[in-house]
C-alpha cells in the first residue's frame, strides 16, 4: 500500500503493464539517516521476460552521506536457436548498471 503520491503511481505502473518488482534480498535498509532512522528507497523494475537473469546487490558508497548503492546487472544469453523467453545458448555476458538510490 503506497504512502504517498508518487507510490501510487508507481503500484499504478506496476498494477496496469507488464512489469516485475524486485525486492531487496537481503531486506537491508538502503538509507540510513544521520538521526538514527532508516529506509528502503530501492526499486528495481524489469520487464518480466528478463526478472530472472537480474541480479542485485546493495553496497556501501563510499562517500558516504547515507546512501547505499544499488548494484544491478542483467545476464545476457547468447541465443542459439529460441527467443528471450526460452534461451537455449550456454554462453552468459553480464551487462552492470550502477543505480544509487
Amino acid at each position: 500500500m503506497a504512502t504517498s503520491c508518487i507510490g501510487s503511481i508507481v503500484e499504478n505502473l506496476i498494477d496496469s503493464n507488464p512489469i516485475d518488482f524486485i525486492e531487496n534480498k537481503e531486506n537491508s535498509p538502503t538509507f540510513l539517516s544521520y538521526s538514527g532512522g532508516v529506509s528502503h528507497p530501492d526499486l528495481l523494475l524489469t520487464y518480466p521476460a528478463l526478472s530472472d537473469r537480474v541480479q542485485h546487490k546493495l553496497i556501501d558508497n563510499p562517500g558516504g552521506a547515507g546512501h547505499k548503492i544499488l548494484l544491478s546487472s542483467v545476464i545476457k544469453y547468447d541465443l542459439l536457436i529460441g527467443s528471450l523467453d526460452e534461451p537455449t545458448g550456454t554462453s552468459k555476458r553480464q551487462t552492470g548498471l550502477n543505480l544509487k538510490t
